[in-house]
């Protein structure tokens, strides 16, 4: 007589071939990821139409009361080519600064970078350099370039002296 075995179900087999993944995976994940929101700044830019500054605003502070540590406020860019971000100034005066938060702004050119320094943003690109003294950052920046002996191409790092 014939034996017959009873084949597994396909999805259960699925799921038993998705948890062996999903167990070797587990032991090359890092041990922390830092979370990065940039939907006010990157999201609301490619909105069609303007967002008004105060629901900016309250969507900047929602994302704080969640507890984001990090959240891209705005970018300091011309409005002529990025009108969602001509508020940049006021989203930034409006937002309440929740401790703990850090809500750098994206800088894409030296018009940009000089704006944001001039009110006080230290948190630019993404690059958390709060803390630290800016002018000496640059220094260093222009030291490292002039030690390797590379013309500095950098027009952040070109606009130390203008600091």
């Amino acid at each position: 007589m014939a034996t017959v075995k009873k084949a597994m179900p396909l999805p259960l087999l699925g799921l038993a071939s998705l948890r062996a993944v999903s167990t070797s995976a587990v032991s090359t994940l890092p041990k922390q990821v830092k979370i990065v929101e940039v939907g006010p700044r990157d999201g609301l830019q490619n909105e069609k139409n303007i967002v008004p500054t105060p629901v900016k605003i309250k969507l900047i502070d929602m994302l704080s009361e969640v507890g984001l540590p990090v959240i891209e406020a705005t970018s300091f860019v011309s409005p002529k080519w990025v009108p969602q971000m001509a508020d940049h100034a006021e989203v930034l005066k409006g937002i309440q600064k929740f401790p703990g938060i850090n809500y750098p702004v994206l800088t894409p050119n030296l018009k940009g970078f000089q704006a944001a320094v001039a009110k006080k943003m230290y948190s630019m690109g993404c690059y958390e350099i709060s803390g630290v003294n800016l002018q000496k950052l640059l220094e260093a920046g222009t030291f490292i370039c002039q030690a390797l002996n590379r013309k500095t191409s950098s027009k952040v790092a070109q606009a130390t002296c203008k600091l």
